[in-house]
């Protein structure tokens, strides 16, 4: 329809933004320090209207305004988070050129963490990148971050009227922010064997609050969750690594504040040309991927298979071309049963594909190409035949042997000796296999010897067979 066209059109223009959030990857990665011109040359700020990366400066956040590149390069960091190279991105915001500073404001702006104690607010601002390896560029990052806590913390408990909260100023957040790090590292790090106490840590932080203490029972709170869980610093943000509590939590509010698209959570009405255009540009790697996991998995226990058979009826349910090259797949690991040369047959694999190619055939007949077709009808045939020529049925002469165990059955109706035999099997596969690729009917064959296993029945081979 024009609705699905238009639709799909949509669909390749975001492939065409995708190359070039992953240009500008490229880019932030050989050259970190450069991350504003990198996003201005990959052109992604060009597609994101301002708007839909804009945010509310709620009360709490910093007093300057957000400029317009650092709202869009902060909206990549935040929501294509998983894509983004984690040490350059701490290296970026870790220098100590205005730009850097700002972003990074900007950055640590999106976190809603007023309501937090700093230890659990630092859990989720830490998943979201890497901080950087030099001392200075960590002092400078944690500045930037207590300075912002402060704020959003002072919000919070101005809502609730519990007047400014127990931070007195943004270098107390920035102190009991290193704090935490440092007390992370003590409890968790295998290779110290005396390691600090409650009462350690209360001293620690005597007089850091401008001049004052911390309330014991905030520090108390804090030195009973590091201690109990660690604070994490994952090396990336991939989500194969899995995603942590903190993590999913900043995700959701992300959307709920409609900052972060939760587009793939939503039904939408074009799905179908969504599908179209998800198999027009990765089918076929899919594919290739799929097989290769099923290749080395001789029993079949990954997902590997579920993947290519689901695959498989997507590409039939959508019509796509990519049908046929699916179905081979599955046709090749299924005819390994019949394989009698291989010493150790992959049975179980084998038998798994047969199973995926059958069941999906079932419900989707109508839908499967010629081609797909005549591979149902040589593994039926083969069925057929393996099952009752060496069993069933009296000892065939060789040329009939020969025919019957070819590697490759090809569609052209069989005649002769061998015809006749499988015509005493079943008639229905060779139904199918009378039709030619336009639909229409061969000639009708001429009358086969009625004895198979005799030694004057002559076996014409099909047609293509030596």
């Amino acid at each position: 329809t024009e609705a699905d066209e238009t639709e799909i059109g949509r669909i390749r223009q975001q492939w065409l933004r995708r190359e070039a959030v992953a240009e500008f990857m490229a880019a932030l990665k050989k050259s970190p320090k450069k991350a504003r011109d990198a996003l201005a040359k990959s052109g992604v700020g060009e597609f994101l209207p301002l708007e839909a990366v804009s945010f509310q400066v709620s009360a709490g956040s910093s007093p300057e305004a957000p400029e317009e590149w650092a709202q869009r390069l902060t909206w990549v960091f935040r929501c294509l988070n998983h894509l983004v190279p984690y040490p350059e991105m701490g290296e970026f915001f870790g220098q100590p050129k205005d730009d850097s500073k700002h972003a990074f404001a900007t950055f640590v702006d999106t976190f809603d963490m007023g309501a937090m104690d700093l230890d659990e607010a630092l859990r989720g601002f830490l998943q979201a990148f890497r901080l950087p390896g030099e001392a200075q560029q960590i002092d400078r990052v944690l500045e930037i971050f207590g300075d912002v806590y402060f704020r959003k913390h002072v919000a919070h408990c101005q809502s609730l009227g519990q007047g400014h909260g127990y931070l007195k100023n943004g270098s107390a957040a920035y102190t009991l922010a290193f704090s935490c790090i440092m007390l992370n590292v003590d409890q968790h790090n295998p290779k110290l064997k005396k390691r600090m106490e409650l009462k350690d840590f209360i001293s620690n932080n005597r007089g850091c609050n401008d001049g004052e203490h911390f309330p014991p029972e905030v520090l108390e709170r804090i030195f009973t969750n590091v201690q109990r869980r660690e604070i994490l610093t994952p090396s990336s943000g991939s989500l194969t690594a899995g995603v942590s509590m903190a993590r999913w939590e900043d995700f959701m509010q992300l959307v709920r504040k409609s900052y972060r698209d939760n587009g793939l959570s939503v039904l939408r009405a074009h799905s179908g040309a969504h599908v179209q255009g998800f198999l027009e540009r990765m089918g076929e790697r899919v594919r290739n991927a799929l097989e290769l996991a099923l290749a080395s998995d001789a029993g079949a226990r990954s997902d590997a298979l579920q993947g290519l058979e689901q695959l498989w009826h997507l590409t039939l349910q959508h019509r796509s071309p990519e049908a046929d090259s699916v179905a081979e797949g599955l046709f090749y690991f299924g005819t390994e049963v019949f394989h009698e040369m291989q010493q150790h047959p992959n049975v179980g694999r084998a038998a798994a594909c047969l199973r995926a190619l059958f069941r999906n055939a079932a419900g989707s007949i109508s839908s499967m190409s010629t081609r797909q077709l005549h591979m149902m009808v040589y593994l039926t045939v083969q069925f057929a035949l393996y099952g009752l020529v060496d069993r069933a049925l009296p000892p065939s002469n060789f040329a009939v042997g020969r025919l019957l165990r070819i590697p490759t059955l090809v569609v052209d109706p069989p005649t002769g000796a061998v015809f006749s035999f499988l015509r005493k099997i079943s008639t229905a596969p060779f139904k199918m296999l009378s039709y030619g690729e336009d639909g229409s009917m061969p000639p009708p064959v001429a009358s086969a010897p009625a004895a198979v296993g005799g030694a004057s029945a002559a076996a014409a081979p099909p047609a293509g067979t030596s």
